[in-house]
Order: C-alpha cells, then sequence, then structure tokens
C-alpha cells in the first residue's frame, strides 16, 4: 500500500508536493481505513484529487508513472532517464535533478525509496526499511554515504535503477518495493484501454461478474458483454491489436419494450456512447485490483 509518495522539480511542480493516504484528525468511517503495522494511524484505502483545470492534477499520477517506467528495466550508459521534466520557468530549475520518493506499507513493514534523477541518469538513489520498528538502510547509492552490494554495483548502468537490478539478485527488500511499485496501475483512457479490460474479463470469470455488476449498478441497461470474432485472427502481440485481429466487442442490451429478435439486443462497441465505453474501460483495472490487491 502506497503511504505517500512525493516529488520535486516535477512538471508544473517547482517545490516539493506530497501525495499522502495518511488519515487526517477528521474522523472517517472504519471502512475508509486500511489498519497497518507500519502506521498506528493506519493508511487511506482511496484518495480524490481536485483542483481548478490546469493545476497540475494529472502530473501527480504521470510522476507515479515515471517511477515505475525509470524502475522496470536495465538501460545502458548514455541511455536517457524517462521521466525527466523539469520545472520550465527557471533557468536553475532546468539543471538540476527531479526527485521521487514514495513510503509503502508491504507486509505491515514500512518501505522508504527515494531517487533523484536527470536524463543523463541516476544521481543518488536509496532505499530503508523498519521489519523491527526501527530504520534500516538497504543500500545507499550517490551521495557521501554509498552502501551497495560490489557484486550488483559493478553491474549497474548510469541509467538503470539499484533497486531493479538487485531485485534481479534476489535482494528481499529490493524485490519487494519493486513489485510493489510494478503493481501500480495508472489508467488512461484509450481503445487499448478498452480491449485491456476485456482481456481481463475474459481470462477471470470473478472479474467479469464484477465488471456486469458495475455496468448493472450504472443503470445503462447494459447486462453482459462478449467478444466475437468477426474475420480470422491474425498474431496479436498485445491485447491493444485485438481489434484488428477481428475480436469486436458486443455489449449486450436489456429493453422491456423492444419487439425484435435477442440477438439484435448486442451492440457493437463502435456505436455505444463514450460515457459508456469510458466506464467499461475503467472497470477492469479497477475489478482486477479490488481482487488482487493492487494500487
Amino acid at each position: 500500500m502506497i503511504i505517500d509518495f512525493t516529488f520535486a522539480n516535477y512538471g508544473p511542480f517547482r517545490d516539493s508536493a506530497t501525495l499522502s493516504m495518511i488519515p487526517s484528525a477528521m474522523t472517517d468511517r472504519a471502512d475508509a481505513i486500511s489498519s497497518s503495522t507500519a502506521l498506528k494511524t493506519g493508511i487511506l484505502k482511496t484518495a480524490v484529487v481536485f483542483g481548478a483545470n490546469a493545476s497540475g492534477k494529472s502530473y501527480i499520477f504521470e510522476a507515479l508513472a515515471d517511477l515505475r517506467d525509470i524502475v522496470s528495466a536495465v538501460r545502458p550508459n548514455g541511455m536517457k532517464v524517462p521521466g525527466y521534466r523539469p520545472f520550465r520557468l527557471s533557468r536553475r530549475h532546468l539543471e538540476m535533478p527531479v526527485d521521487f520518493r514514495i513510503r509503502l506499507d508491504i507486509g505491515g513493514t514500512l518501505y522508504d525509496y527515494s531517487i533523484s534523477f536527470t536524463d543523463r541518469g541516476i544521481l543518488s538513489e536509496r532505499l530503508s526499511h523498519s521489519p523491527r520498528g526501527r530504520s534500516v538502510v538497504v543500500f545507499s547509492r550517490g551521495g557521501e554515504e554509498e552502501r551497495m552490494d560490489p557484486m550488483i554495483s559493478g553491474r549497474l548502468t548510469d541509467s538503470s535503477s539499484y533497486l531493479y537490478v538487485a531485485a534481479g539478485y534476489n535482494d528481499a527488500a529490493c524485490n519487494a518495493v519493486l513489485q510493489e511499485i510494478l503493481s501500480i496501475h495508472i489508467y488512461q483512457h484509450s481503445d487499448e484501454a478498452i480491449y485491456d479490460s476485456y482481456y481481463a474479463a475474459s481470462g477471470d470469470a470473478e472479474i467479469k461478474e464484477m465488471m456486469e455488476s458495475a455496468l448493472d449498478a450504472a443503470d445503462l441497461g447494459i447486462k453482459g458483454f462478449a467478444g466475437e470474432k468477426r474475420a480470422a485472427p491474425r498474431t496479436a502481440s498485445n491485447s491493444a491489436d485485438a481489434a484488428k485481429d477481428g475480436i469486436e466487442i458486443q455489449f449486450i442490451h436489456s429493453f422491456e419494450d423492444s419487439d425484435v429478435d435477442e440477438s439484435m439486443l448486442s451492440f457493437p462497441s463502435d456505436i455505444e456512447s463514450n460515457g459508456t465505453l469510458e466506464l467499461f474501460a475503467i472497470m477492469g483495472p479497477i475489478s482486477d485490483a479490488l481482487k488482487n490487491g493492487r494500487t
């Protein structure tokens, strides 16, 4: 679970900003808070970010997506680090690193991971955890007090995170944090997202039932959905190619006053409203998160 996520010199945020899941002193419903041995206050299950248009809300989640991208692969020396978007309205900040920090509760233990980088490379990186209530440094890269496994540091590149490389060498703490970060799903509407939801449901009956329940609760007159092959499929590299391979998503409607064959109550996705498609697209990752404990 995310405790909080802090970023600085990123997009429109010149100074440090934090998305916090720590409950405030206000009284919250008990079922809105997850218990946590890492934090006595517990952790909020959900949060909403709101504000004026063009106030930077989307950048909070783009920063999370960039953190996930940075730690998701090994990159050769000289390759740019993804996500370097410094504050544009200050000449000094254009030369400064972007800073990310995320604190996580994983199995009741608090983990604190931070990384500082430019597009040319990672300047510093650090992970600590508190398995017995006291903070212990797992590794520290850059700065005055480096603490790294020589075997792992010898395989690092300027553009690769120690977290990712160490996880590949079975470092338990690094692997736990890496998997937690990689499980964060950043939703962005697209045709690909619609097919991702369809494939999530077609591969898991429970997720399909959850999605159909949500569609029914939204009072759209939809009682189910299915995929129909319209042509002989070609080999698809991912679900984004599904439409090209002849799979058409059909939404099964219920109309009390209709006098047509039942087959006419299945509508192809391309004649559904944008709102229906948006709800369908987002219910896949939401249902997956609720079932499998993802962020």
